[in-house]
């Protein structure tokens, strides 16, 4: 079972999920839960959109996201 891990704590095994994010934008920015679950789905639309376009997209200091294509291989069902 993966534990879910509240922001700023250690990342070993554990998720964060949407609420956990829009639960620390609530503390760290003073906007309601519903504001917060809102600009939380609006950057990561944003992010999605930008990367089915085939675009590049890079978080200054946080990673880079790019969209690789792979060629099809040989699977196995063990």
């Amino acid at each position: 079972m993966t534990k879910t891990r509240k922001l700023g704590g250690s990342m070993s095994n554990q998720t964060v999920t949407r609420a956990d994010i829009a639960d620390a934008l609530h503390q760290e920015v003073g906007l309601s839960h519903n504001e917060c679950s809102k600009l939380l789905d609006d950057v990561l639309k944003e992010i999605t959109c930008a990367l089915v376009e085939e675009e590049g997209v890079k978080l200054s200091s946080f990673g880079s996201f790019t969209i690789r294509h792979k060629d099809e291989r040989m699977g196995r069902n063990p």
